[in-house]
């Protein structure tokens, strides 16, 4: 099951899948066509990030930037690498993105990874999946993948040698929790969270894992299409948004608490905090709070926008990915949000 997108932004592009033993790809790409869907963005620290999505002829792209969103620079990816959906950034060097297959009937995952700060990119071989849409690192070597196949079926890959290897945590068919799963985030080496699809209908899930993903358990669920969720270190204090909602919790999740919010309707899509206090919600707006998520004001973005994904890399420093139909685009403050400026 995928995503579903926010009115603002273009509709799916078909994706691909990734082969085993290719050379890395390597420094900034030129080439014609042009970003048409950034989907995923995240920051290492308050100068290093790095964004995915989709070009015009549907190829992967990952963008980076070393300035804190300043200015990004398009790398050249593995050939056969096509929509990337999420991206994870433990540290400056180490990045990992991941993606759909190309095949409607499924195939192995799409994953790249990079070592070296981004400047060469390899591919990685995920078990079979028909789209991957989170990734999470918690360093440079333990890592997850969430994702989920068109029938119905959710999956869980994991990686304790920086993706050398990875291994299916939840089989193919023997998840009851969700559809699938839209993002993923884990903490340290033995808690993470998921969000996704309920097997039971169009409702949202959040699920749960304190064994490094071996067993998972339902925290909650609501009636919207759960798409992203940020928690913070403490494992206490975590945010999840949908297409028409806010829900926070302040004990890893015992309860999650709805959260009226202004401009709801215009669907949510990303969510990112730095702290416990500070943080964005995006959709067709950019939502900011200052208290933990209780209380939301809307600022003011580039006009004609929309948004699907936000990265915080500081209390004052965040960025969004999004754009318009076929033309992608970044938009970043430095000033806490009283102003953001289109930087891609």
């Amino acid at each position: 099951m995928k995503k579903p997108g926010l009115v603002l932004l273009a509709g799916s592009v078909v994706a691909g899948v990734l082969a085993v033993g290719a050379p890395t790809h390597s420094q900034a790409l030129t080439t014609t066509c042009s970003v048409s869907s950034l989907n995923g963005i995240t920051f290492a620290d308050s100068s290093h990030g790095t964004a995915v999505g989709v070009d015009t002829c549907h190829r992967g792209v990952v963008l980076q930037t070393s300035n804190g969103g300043a200015t990004w620079v398009r790398r050249t990816v593995p050939p056969g690498t096509y929509r990337l959906n999420g991206v994870s950034q433990p540290d400056a060097c180490h990045a990992w993105a991941v993606g759909d297959t190309f095949s409607q009937y499924g195939g192995p995952g799409t994953a790249i990874a990079t070592s070296n700060c981004g400047a060469t990119w390899s591919r990685q071989t995920l078990p079979q999946a028909d789209f991957v849409d989170g990734v999470s690192f918690v360093d440079d070597t333990h890592g997850w993948a969430g994702g989920g196949f068109y029938g119905g079926q959710s999956v869980v890959f994991t990686t304790s040698n920086g993706g050398k290897t990875w291994t299916d945590e939840i089989q193919a068919g023997e998840s009851t929790l969700t559809r699938g799963l839209w993002a993923i985030k884990f903490i340290n080496t033995m808690q993470g969270w998921a969000v996704g699809a309920d097997e039971s209908g169009p409702v949202g899930a959040i699920i749960n894992t304190v064994d490094g993903g071996v067993t998972w358990s339902r925290q909650d669920y609501a009636e919207d299409y759960i798409r992203d969720i940020d928690v913070n270190r403490d494992g206490l204090h975590a945010w999840v948004v949908g297409v028409t909602g806010i829900w926070t919790t302040i004990d890893g999740g015992h309860p999650w608490t709805p959260v009226t919010a202004s401009n709801a309707n215009t669907g949510f899509g990303g969510v990112s905090f730095s702290g416990t206090s500070v943080g964005w919600v995006v959709g067709g707006a950019i939502l900011k709070t200052t208290d933990g998520g209780s209380t939301w004001s809307q600022q003011t973005a580039p006009a004609g926008l929309g948004f699907d994904s936000v990265a915080t890399a500081s209390t004052t420093r965040a960025c969004a990915a999004g754009g318009t139909a076929k033309v992608a685009a970044i938009a970043c403050t430095v000033n806490g949000g009283q102003s953001w400026k289109r930087t891609f």
